[in-house]
């Protein structure tokens, strides 16, 4: 054909518009999977920061203790006639490094006293964030009393010094530590919610026979169902 008629057929493998000639097909291919793999990796590690800086600032911080309490004055009880429980505390050592196997949990116990009684209920459970939101736990607890089923959920929404517990069931039936058929009712008004304090660890006086500094016992351990 005549040098200025049309051509048909492949392009010039060494056009440089479609890449340089002395690129094989495999040379080529390695390109291809580095320009692929090179934002993946920046995208991965961008995330790994975010979830470190998310833990940092969790309600709990990963392998931190924690305390938070609150202890009722006589005339604050005195303003809530209705309010049964006049001190609770909920504690924890090296949190979420001390349950390998439990997927994103960590144990606690809490310490519950009431007006009408002297002997304080002690409380063994599990914390799991709640919506994977670091801000927000939900804890199961059983009472010694009763160990076969976990008969009080509270959950803890942290915000700075402040944390704000929500039991959901009637402390009193808690307590007796009997058996929830069904619904065993709520917590009456003045014991729905409790504004704690986030105190040191010594304020909650976490029992040696359930605590050590890497975390829960096996005592405590063995309390949950």
């Amino acid at each position: 054909m005549a040098s200025g008629g049309i051509r048909f057929g492949l392009a010039n493998p060494c056009d440089l518009r479609y890449g340089p000639c002395a690129h094989s097909a495999p040379q080529a291919i390695g390109h291809a999977v580095t320009r692929l793999i090179v934002p993946l990796l920046s995208l991965l590690l961008g995330s790994g920061a975010s979830l470190a800086e998310t833990r940092e600032h969790a309600l709990v911080p990963e392998g931190a203790d924690f305390c938070f309490s609150r202890t009722y004055d006589a005339a604050h009880l005195a303003r809530h006639k209705r309010q049964v429980v006049s001190s609770l505390r909920i504690m924890g050592r090296n949190a979420w490094l001390s349950s390998p196997g439990l997927h994103a949990s960590l144990y606690a116990s809490a310490v519950v006293t009431f007006r009408d009684r002297k002997r304080p209920l002690e409380l063994y459970g599990r914390c799991v964030e709640r919506d994977r939101k670091p801000g927000l736990l939900r804890c199961s607890f059983v009472p010694g009393a009763f160990q076969d089923v976990l008969v009080q959920v509270i959950e803890l929404e942290g915000a700075g010094e402040s944390v704000k517990a929500s039991p959901s069931a009637d402390w009193l039936v808690v307590r007796a530590g009997k058996e929830p058929d069904g619904p065993y009712g709520r917590p009456a008004t003045d014991d729905a919610v409790f504004h704690l304090e986030r105190r040191k660890l010594a304020a909650c006086s976490p029992p040696a026979r359930l605590w050590s500094p890497k975390g829960a016992t096996p005592e405590l351990i063995g309390k949950l169902p």
